[in-house]
């Protein structure tokens, strides 16, 4: 296919710059710095900044939400970014075309490995389940989850092959109502999604609906061999492949929580469908591309932030900070970002492990939120040992799933509809033989054992795939 070769031909540039400032990191770290301060008009030393959170920066944004100028660096405004609320409560980000450039430095070396590993790709149309936008400002700007911006403005390569049109993004209720249909009516090799836990919940709503959508397939272009292909399916239990033969490729998160939800995904793929882990990027910045199907994480691309790093086993403190070319493998840390958005030494309050390096640039898997913990009592709960506790236990976690405390604040309760008591029992043990303190405050009565309740019924609606399911909550389901 002459467009795959003419596209590989040019994004071999792009791998061999990224190869290139990984072996030159502490150059280009040092350029990125002298790049983002004329950006942002900061004349300090970047040794002489002090770290931040979102709370440094709140007031300023809310003087100039909705505005068409960024309150930080004073660019030109081209969409407010709603995040995904993973650690507390949604926040609200000013997207500028500079910090856009940014952000999307990955998709050259990402395309340049996905065309060298995988041979179908482009071959047939791929899927991006992104979030719709929530709404357009008065003064025309949309607000919205980054994945929408990113997907609008993708490379015409991209779009030529994209099953989801820009006007399904345009909000959740065209999002929910005509998606399903469009994908239905669509051959698919590819599809990305940020979790498992979209790609299932898509799939789920299509085939416990099937028969409402194959009725709307006709609205879009459905060829005649789709069509008969598709009523062959009426009244069968299919999964995944047998919807789409033609898939071959899954891109999504595969560590952290989703770990346990990959699973649940896998069971409806046939064995020749690969999972791919994904970009890892937040709505603040971006990090790695995955550039080998074959292994979890990625290489951290010095050339768009300045990134730092702060020990787990250390006090979150600038005198602490490392260079991304300090870190050891095997250890984690906290990441520290500087970007053309404003914020500088900023913490994510991500928890990523080094797995190894590329040239002199670590190899990055995201672990969990740093707040993904809880203290009750005298034992301090961790999203991580949950996770591995319900692994233990051989419990798939199922969309809607969550823990959180009980109402008098000793212990945790497991909210799920499908979990049985023998894997809350096989939990409980394994938290048993992580926290002996957990089994001694159970003695004393300072807490109750892990408990199961039902997901409330006010709870279970239909999330935007932007919104990402958290393990933990820090406070009980309220009505």
């Amino acid at each position: 296919m002459l467009l795959k070769k003419v596209l590989k031909f040019f994004t071999r540039f792009s791998f061999w710059q990224l190869k290139r400032n990984c072996k030159n990191i502490e150059k280009v770290q040092v350029k990125r710095w002298k790049v983002i301060r004329k950006n942002i008009g900061d004349s300090r030393r970047l040794e002489d900044c002090p770290l931040t959170d979102f709370e440094d920066y709140r007031e300023r944004i809310a003087k100039g939400l909705w505005s068409d100028t960024c309150p930080l660096t004073g660019h030109k405004v081209i969409a407010w970014l709603k995040t995904s609320g993973t650690t507390a409560t949604p926040k609200v980000y000013p997207m500028t075309k500079v910090f856009q450039k940014e952000l999307q430095r990955l998709g050259g070396p990402f395309l340049y490995s996905v065309l060298s590993q995988r041979e179908h790709f482009l071959e047939s149309n791929l899927m991006f389940i992104s979030s719709p936008r929530e709404k357009v400002l008065d003064n025309g700007l949309p607000y919205c989850p980054i994945s929408y911006i990113n997907y609008i403005t993708r490379p015409f390569f991209i779009r030529w092959r994209s099953v989801v049109k820009d006007e399904d993004l345009r909000d959740a209720n065209t999002f929910f109502n005509d998606l399903p249909v469009r994908a239905l009516a669509s051959e698919l090799d590819t599809i990305m999604a940020i979790m498992p836990e979209v790609i299932v919940r898509f799939f789920t709503d299509i085939k416990t609906q099937f028969e409402k959508y194959l009725a709307r397939v006709d609205e879009f272009d459905v060829s005649p061999k789709r069509k008969v292909h598709l009523e062959k399916l009426r009244g069968k239990d299919f999964n995944i492949s047998e919807l789409w033969p033609d898939l071959k490729t899954i891109f999504c998160w595969k560590t952290s929580i989703c770990q346990l939800q990959l699973p649940e995904l896998e069971k409806l793929l046939d064995p020749n469908v690969k999972i791919i882990d994904a970009f890892y990027t937040t709505t603040e910045a971006s990090f790695t591309t995955p550039i080998d199907a074959n292994r979890l994480g990625g290489p951290l691309d010095p050339s768009g932030h300045v990134v730092e790093f702060l020990p787990t086993d250390k006090e979150p403190t600038k005198e602490n900070l490392l260079k991304p070319w300090q870190l050891e493998v095997g250890k984690n840390y906290e990441v520290v970002v500087t970007t053309s958005m404003g914020f500088v030494r900023y913490r994510l309050f991500d928890i990523v492990e080094c797995t190894g390096f590329f040239e002199k640039s670590p190899w990055l898997i995201f672990k969990q939120k740093s707040v993904g913990q809880i203290s009750l009592g005298h034992t301090r709960f961790s999203e991580e040992h949950l996770m591995k506790g319900l692994n233990q236990a051989q419990y798939p976690l199922q969309p809607g799933d969550f823990f959180a405390p009980r109402e008098d604040g000793k212990g945790l309760v497991f909210y799920s509809d499908t979990i049985k008591n023998t894997q809350i029992d096989s939990l409980n043990q394994y938290m048993g033989k992580v926290s002996p303190q957990f089994l001694e405050d159970i003695e004393h009565n300072y807490l109750f054992a892990i408990s199961k309740e039902k997901v409330p019924l006010h709870l279970e609606v239909k999330r935007l795939p932007q919104q990402k399911q958290k393990l933990l909550q820090h406070s009980p389901p309220l009505g």
